[in-house]
Parts: C-alpha cells; sequence; structure tokens
C-alpha cells in the first residue's frame, strides 16, 4: 500500500482534501497554473509544472493564494 502526504485546507469556506498526485489549480494575484502536486505540508504547496517536456516545480504559500480546487480533465 502506498502511503501519501495529504492536507486539508479551508478555502473560501470550503474544506479541500489535497493528496500528492493530486492536479491542482492555484489562482494567485499573479498567475493562475495547474500543476501536480509533488509535496506539500501545513502552510505550502509544491506543483511540478510540465513546461515544453520539462518538469518545473513551484512552491505556493497556502495563505498567498485567492483560489484553490482540484484540477480535474
Amino acid at each position: 500500500m502506498e502511503v501519501r502526504k495529504q492536507y486539508t485546507i479551508i478555502n473560501n469556506d470550503e474544506e479541500i482534501t489535497i493528496t500528492v498526485g493530486d492536479y491542482l489549480r492555484v489562482k494567485t494575484k499573479e498567475e493562475n497554473i495547474i500543476g501536480k502536486v509533488s509535496d506539500l505540508g501545513s502552510n505550502y504547496v509544491e506543483l511540478e509544472i510540465s513546461e515544453h517536456n520539462r518538469n518545473v516545480y513551484k512552491s505556493f504559500l497556502y495563505v498567498s493564494l485567492l483560489e484553490v480546487e482540484i484540477y480535474e480533465d
């Protein structure tokens, strides 16, 4: 059995449980990004973003996010 990190946040009065491997759409004041969760903690989420066949990792603090939603294709 695979154990993956999981964390529950409250965003816009909605409780969201995020698990490593989920795809998220995060919105900040400057950008709107969809990526795969590669790491997370109690105050940050790190997304793996595919950019022209290479992987870019970007960390976001939950406090700086305006919106978080689990992205479904």
